[in-house]
């Protein structure tokens, strides 16, 4: 059984933060294929001007980022580029990411936990001292908080953001694109919210002539106050999407594992 100091679940900036500030005998598990759900693959809008960072690595990849033109002055961000920075970290790094990855069952035993993860080459049990659950619903846990998630779409032709249509538009500066907002249900699966999108676009389609969906986000956005959960001994939940910016969940990640328990 492979045995590691800290699981981060969910490879968000939050949880890549924590991982590269320990990297050391730690893991990163994500079911999808991709880094940065949270932020960047859910089109998400954002405005980094309320960041302050606090951490060495949260200056890092503030300077980093300015340095390369991706914020504005309006607070916009241009988020995609984020990933291949710390793509390029997390190679440096003695960091074990594991992608399209699926925990199916964690179990508290003496001195951490067992989880049990599947992927391609089936399942397997390793163990971790720690845990921190950044993704937005918790892992094998049930949280007790209120949120609500929106589907979000690359546009052409956008009118203004308060056009009367179920959803909302906006721009992002940095990068010159135009989105559709559209919110969706919490039991919505990513299959049903994009049939919904679909149809209220036909359904639409006089008041929306001209205007196409050019690219659906891969996931959805979440929207919820900022949340530091201890669901048990050295097993945190801290959703990467609950802080207002790609720049403040990777600068809360830099505090390290037990800087969440002393703030808790």
């Amino acid at each position: 059984m492979r045995r590691y100091r800290l699981a981060v679940l969910g490879a968000s900036f939050l949880g890549i933060g924590a991982a590269l500030t320990e990297p050391a005998d730690t893991i990163i598990i994500e079911p999808s294929c991709r880094l940065g759900d949270d932020y960047v693959n859910c089109l998400r809008a954002q405005d980094w001007r309320t960041f302050h960072p606090c951490t060495k690595s949260g200056k890092q990849l503030y300077s980093e980022m300015e340095k390369r033109g991706l914020l504005y002055k309006d607070g916009s961000v241009y988020a995609e580029p984020a990933i291949f920075i710390l793509s390029k970290w997390l190679y440096q790094s003695n960091v074990s990411v594991c992608l399209s990855t699926t925990v199916t069952k964690i179990v508290k035993t003496n001195g951490g936990y067992e989880l049990t993860i599947f992927n391609c080459d089936g399942q397997a049990t390793i163990f971790a001292e720690r845990i921190l659950d950044t993704t937005p619903t918790g892992v094998m846990y049930t949280p007790d908080i209120d949120y609500s998630k929106q589907l979000n779409s690359v546009v052409t032709n956008a009118p203004a953001d308060s056009y009367p249509i179920f959803g909302h538009f906006y721009h992002n500066s940095a990068n010159n694109l135009h989105y559709f907002a559209f919110p969706v249900g919490k039991s919505d699966s990513w299959i049903s919210a994009r049939d919904s999108l679909h149809r209220l676009w036909l359904e639409n389609k006089d008041t929306l002539n001209g205007w196409r969906l050019v690219f659906t986000a891969f996931t959805f956005a979440y929207k919820m106050p900022t949340t530091k959960v201890q669901v048990n001994d050295n097993h945190n939940w801290i959703p990467s999407c609950s802080f207002p910016s790609l720049l403040e969940a990777f600068d809360e990640g830099g505090c390290g594992f037990d800087g969440f328990i002393q703030n808790h």
